[in-house]
């Protein structure tokens, strides 16, 4: 049995594939096989790929849609298949760049931890097509009032102590994860691992948060390195005005997804993590949001209210299966929330 699948969803990333296949062929770990899902690219980014498959040695496959069916509609359709086909699955976003070790050090680290059901490596920003110093994910950050950030995003990487390979983190982001396969399957619910309701935007926070619940650990190995041009990102701090300075820059549908996505993640997942003080947290926080988001943008905030009653009944079926398969104990999870 191949060790790793590597999945791939891309849309419309023509500028990044030939970077991407120069990483994967340079990469020392080389066990592995590659799916890939193009999810109706308009540009030429499924040409480009499988012209670029031609030269990958390894196993792989190609699907291409007519339409843009959503990031996590688009890894469910391979996770399909790769929850039977190895022991670990990585997810690689197409605006990312591999070091050579990169794949090799995140293998034999989840081979020797076991607890592991995420890993990820020092996520680093590319200012495609430069390299930078500067970090994109340390992996993701819970906060007592229960909102999620990259850790350390933006900031200037300073190495660590030479004994300090890895830190244990809330759960990974999805931009380039290697998931154990068996912890996937805990969380597997109506044939998703990724909420297809969410369809795109924190998808990768509400499956880190299941993971945690189902007693699963995560993971981020500092010393292996990525590269990753993102397209959006999430406020650099935990002020009040980071939050709004971050929201000033995203589309309509974006604020859209972000908002409406995370009190889904709310209603699935949270159980009073945190105790008193996170639940007055959290209720200020969201209610502060709510104020804004109707004075500034009134449609967002009506739309998001309407979709989440319309999606409700179906969020607390998905809820009360979480809670029948949690397996941390309370104060597990309440270490993260404080």
């Amino acid at each position: 049995m191949t060790p790793i699948i590597i999945q791939l969803v891309t849309w419309n990333g023509e500028k990044y594939i030939p970077h991407l296949f120069k990483s994967l062929r340079e990469q020392k770990f080389q066990d592995f096989e590659l799916w890939i899902l193009d999810n109706g690219s308009i540009d030429a980014t499924a040409q480009l790929t499988q012209k670029e498959l031609e030269t990958i040695k390894q196993p792989h496959r190609f699907i291409q849609k007519e339409i843009n069916i959503g990031f996590a509609p688009g890894h469910n359709e391979l996770f399909r298949s790769s929850l039977d086909a190895a022991p670990y699955v990585v997810l690689l976003n197409q605006d990312m760049m591999l070091p050579s070790e990169f794949l090799e050090k995140l293998f034999y680290f989840v081979e020797s931890h076991p607890d592991a059901g995420a890993v990820s490596g020092r996520l680093m920003k590319w200012a495609f097509p430069e390299k930078t110093n500067l970090i994109d994910s340390l992996g993701l950050k819970s906060f007592k009032n229960h909102r999620f950030i990259d850790m350390n995003g933006g900031e200037e990487w300073r190495s660590l102590e030479d004994d300090i390979k890895a830190v244990e983190v809330f759960g990974v982001s999805g931009a380039l994860p290697l998931y154990r396969t068996n912890a996937l399957r805990d969380v597997l619910y109506n044939e998703q691992i990724f909420d297809e309701d969410f369809f795109s935007y924190k998808e990768d926070v509400d499956l880190a948060w299941r993971l945690r619940e189902a007693g699963w650990s995560a993971f981020s190995i500092l010393d292996a390195i990525a590269y990753h041009d993102r397209s959006a990102s999430g406020p650099q701090g935990m002020s009040d005005k980071a939050a709004i300075d971050n929201r000033k820059y995203k589309s309509k549908l974006v604020k859209f997804y972000s908002y409406r996505n995370h009190i889904l993640m709310l209603i699935k997942n949270y159980s009073f993590e945190g105790g008193v003080m996170g639940f007055f947290a959290t209720l200020w926080y969201e209610l502060k949001k709510a104020i804004y988001l109707f004075i500034f943008t009134t449609r967002v905030f009506v739309k998001t209210w309407v979709d989440v009653l319309r999606l409700l009944p179906i969020m607390l079926r998905k809820r009360a299966f979480i809670q029948k398969n949690k397996h941390s104990a309370a104060d597990e999870l309440d270490n993260w929330f404080k």
